[in-house]
């Protein structure tokens, strides 16, 4: 069974978690315009958020770990309208940075991980990466290269990624 979380590590990672979302609410946005921060966003797990972000990497690492010591399934999927769109969001990536390092904007990269991260929260909902002990390989390989982006995009940032929540 999973150990539990000692209090020193449940103020760290709270810690992680509060600096990331005050961290990416001004990122996100345009410096050009005025900066709006909103303290009720900025620490929501759904929509536009670092904990958002964050809590989409703690999920894949959860899949990853159920994974451990299962089989591959041997059977062929084709691939469901949301993976696909999630393997082509997740392509974008180098653009993205190209971009935000042209224009000193990082907002370009925040905006990004909040779509690879919301394309990966619908491509979840809708696929099975286990079905009967048997792990589809391509989709468990599309949740670790998200995982991937994800955390180098946060670490692009100066945002610190966290193992669970």
């Amino acid at each position: 069974s999973e150990r539990e979380m000692s209090e020193q590590e449940k103020n760290n990672i709270s810690k992680d978690i509060a600096v990331a979302a005050i961290k990416f609410s001004i990122l996100k946005q345009n410096f050009r315009k005025n900066i709006i921060f909103d303290k009720e966003k900025a620490l929501s797990l759904e929509g536009d958020s670092g904990p958002y972000i964050q809590y989409a990497i703690v999920r894949i690492n959860s899949i990853d770990k159920k994974t451990e010591g299962l089989n591959f399934s041997e059977a062929k999927h084709d691939m469901t309208p949301e993976a696909q769109n999630l393997n082509r969001t997740l392509w974008r990536f180098n653009h993205m940075c190209y971009k935000a390092i042209d224009e000193f904007a990082p907002q370009y990269i925040a905006q990004y991980l909040i779509d690879l991260a919301s394309r990966f929260n619908s491509f979840y909902s809708k696929n099975k990466i286990i079905e009967d002990e048997k792990v589809n390989k391509e989709l468990l390989e599309l949740c670790l290269k998200t995982r991937e982006v994800l955390t180098r995009g946060l670490t692009t940032l100066g945002i610190r990624v966290v193992e669970k929540m």
